[in-house]
């Protein structure tokens, strides 16, 4: 009896051995965070940097990240599979469009949260029914880049805060004109195609021309909208920006910095990375507004991270959401040229503070995203020549179908 007994906790020795279990060997904590592949450590030094910090503070812990890929609402979509299958992450970045998607299995109320260096715009877009869900981490204000070092040698005087159409149009004449005959680049151009980043831009275009963001259809809007038709249809005709190269892609916009044109209109947080990765320094500015029109505004589409229910009964979750947005791993973030949600880390940048307090926040509904995927198909169309301004007008707003 005794040694059929050695011989049964032999066996069983060995099937521990072979899973790779040794005796005195604890397992492993896994923190499981879902995460689009931008917030992979591989591409985001903030988050590079919490890791380091995490995996200091608990050895006996291992962060497992869940990376999802494409489209916005493929990985909401990836999200809501997950959570519905009861696979549920530890920690979640989300949008606050999602909220009253994600509130339901995936994303619980960080209550007792600190919130104080945070701009409150920001907060209010993820507070659901008096409660916030997440802490914003990524922010993308959407503003018009221009050539550092070209805007000195041609000694262009840029505005603090609003500046008008004309004198937009004024800066774009300067810089096309900058190096003489026989070195002639365009001066400017609108990164645009048929994708959800360009919608986010159109957005943008609207806040900045007076129209009301609540209500995109309105007829402040419409006239705001006509505004931006003829803005960029005077750009090409008067020849500071090509018709043909009007595409989406962010090394298109880092390259044409560089080799094609000196301004860019409405990058956000990752373009203004990609310029630094390629050695540009670049000025950002609010966009323009017409004459006579209210505060110039931009906008600012937003990401944030918070405990899923089961990362909230979790300490090292919660300790993991927590260092991810330290003020040590945010200005990780900005010395390597990506923007900060917390107010308290742009100490040397004193300029992005007043885009900031100017970015309107809006949780954009499937309808409103439609209208603005169509807006920015229609400049697309009425910078390469192909539609008037009236033609576009129809398109957007459905004046021809009700007729």
């Amino acid at each position: 009896m005794f040694y059929k007994l050695m011989l049964l906790i032999c066996a069983l020795l060995s099937i521990l051995n072979l899973c790779g279990c040794k005796k005195g060997e604890p397992t492993k904590e896994v923190v499981k965070v879902f995460a689009p592949t931008w917030f992979l450590p591989e591409e985001d030094a903030g988050v590079a940097h919490s890791l380091s910090v995490f995996n200091r503070e608990f050895p006996d812990a291992r962060v497992e990240f869940i990376a999802a890929a494409g489209r916005w609402e493929q990985i909401l979509q990836k999200l809501v599979l997950m959570c519905s299958g009861g696979q549920i992450p530890d920690v979640i970045w989300f949008r606050p469009e999602w909220i009253e998607v994600v509130i339901e299995k995936c994303v619980a109320p960080m209550d007792g949260a600190d919130l104080s260096n945070y701009f409150s715009r920001l907060v209010e877009s993820i507070t659901h029914s008096g409660k916030v869900y997440g802490i914003p981490y990524e922010v993308g204000v959407r503003v018009v880049w221009l050539r550092s070092d070209i805007l000195k040698a041609t000694g262009v005087a840029l505005p603090d805060k609003a500046w008008t159409v004309e004198d937009f149009l004024d800066v774009l004449l300067k810089l096309q004109n900058y190096g003489g005959k026989g070195s002639f680049r365009y001066a400017f151009a609108f990164p645009a195609a048929d994708d959800v980043r360009s919608a986010y831009q159109a957005l943008a275009l609207v806040a900045s021309f007076g129209g009301d963001l609540s209500d995109l259809k309105s007829e402040q809007t419409k006239r705001a909208t006509e505004d931006i038709f003829k803005f960029y249809r005077t750009i090409v005709d008067r020849g500071f920006a090509p018709r043909e190269i009007y595409q989406s892609t962010q090394g298109l916009v880092y390259s044409g910095l560089r080799e094609k044109w000196y301004a860019a209109a409405l990058g956000g947080s990752w373009e203004l990375k990609g310029c630094k990765d390629v050695g540009l320094e670049v000025f950002p500015v609010l966009p323009p507004v017409v004459e006579n029109s209210q505060t110039p505004a931009t906008y600012a589409d937003i990401w944030a991270v918070g405990l899923s229910p089961v990362g909230a009964s979790k300490k090292s979750a919660q300790r993991l959401v927590d260092i991810l947005t330290s003020k040590e791993s945010q200005l990780a973030r900005v010395e390597n040229g990506l923007l900060s949600a917390r107010r308290d880390v742009y100490s040397s940048q004193p300029h992005w503070l007043f885009f900031m307090e100017h970015a309107q926040t809006l949780r954009i509904s499937e309808e409103s995203l439609k209208f603005l995927e169509s807006f920015a198909h229609a400049i697309h169309l009425v910078t390469k020549g192909d539609w008037t301004e009236e033609q576009a007008m129809e398109y957007v707003f459905g004046a021809a179908s009700n007729k």
